[in-house]
């Protein structure tokens, strides 16, 4: 679901349009408590400067990952892929991303726990089905691949991670599965330095005081590469390698490829699994 994501909207009542024309002049009025308004609309900027950039890295990203996909599974019109993770509502471009993209969307399915309201209008030749976030609905051996990206940092505590990655085992005879790292230096739902690094009820208390309470809780429950690992072990799952996406030389965020073929793809490896 989830790469680098956008700060949730935050609704605010706009009384007055100001014409794009008029911006210089109002940034000419005297200061206001000894700050400039040329000050302020260089810091709105910055701002929007920032997410402008999150959305950029996100997207390269995620064409990454895609491009890793292509190369590794090698996707034919006789493949039948399963999408843990869709979206109803897309907030952002990156949402739903294989179903954007894969070229065979009657041979696709997408499982998720919102109501597919939207979801089935945009994309009417793939087969959508909503579940309660547990058993996956699906008899055994039902997909040749499944793919979930950013996914299974949010379906709850290690004992569901568990779960997930077990019922992907079962109905996927090969995976692909993205999260991202636990120490990467920025938290990337919440763009936040560091922080992330503590405790994770002191992390969250940080959250709630900066109005970001929605990333708490059971929201994220971030993987470390050892803790991927293990849980891959725990899941009973042995044939595995493991991708890393770099950026600044900082691994940003993990590729799990289960039962992998001959296929290669240019990320870095951290080796067979096993």
């Amino acid at each position: 679901m989830l790469g680098l994501t956008a700060p949730r909207p935050v609704g605010a009542r706009v009384h007055q349009r100001i014409p794009m024309c008029s911006l210089n002049r109002t940034f000419e009025a005297k200061p206001v408590n000894g700050i400039s308004f040329d000050r302020i609309h260089k810091f709105i900027t910055s701002l929007k400067t920032t997410v402008s950039l999150a959305y950029k890295i996100s997207e390269h990203n995620r064409k990454r990952k895609w491009k890793a996909f292509t190369e590794i599974i090698r996707p034919g019109p006789d493949l039948k892929v399963l999408d843990v993770g869709y979206c109803d509502q897309e907030n952002v471009e990156t949402d739903n991303f294989i179903e954007k993209h894969y070229p065979y969307p009657h041979m696709l399915t997408a499982l998720g726990t919102e109501a597919p309201t939207i979801f089935r209008q945009t994309y009417p030749d793939v087969n959508c089905v909503h579940y309660d976030g547990t058993t996956f609905p699906f008899r055994d051996a039902s997909f040749d691949v499944c793919w979930s990206n950013a996914v299974i940092e949010h379906v709850g505590d290690r004992a569901a991670q568990l779960r997930f990655l077990a019922e992907t085992k079962r109905v996927a005879k090969r995976a692909f599965i993205t999260t991202p790292n636990k120490f990467f230096p920025i938290e990337v739902h919440t763009r936040t330095p560091l922080l992330h690094l503590l405790p994770k009820p002191v992390f969250d208390r940080y959250l709630k005081m900066i109005g970001k309470a929605w990333a708490t809780g059971e929201y994220m429950n971030l993987l470390s590469l050892s803790d991927l690992k293990r849980l891959l072990r725990q899941a009973g799952i042995t044939d595995f390698k493991i991708l890393k996406n770099r950026l600044l030389g900082f691994t940003l965020d993990f590729v799990v490829v289960m039962n992998s073929t001959d296929g290669r793809s240019k990320l870095r490896s951290d080796g067979d699994a096993r």
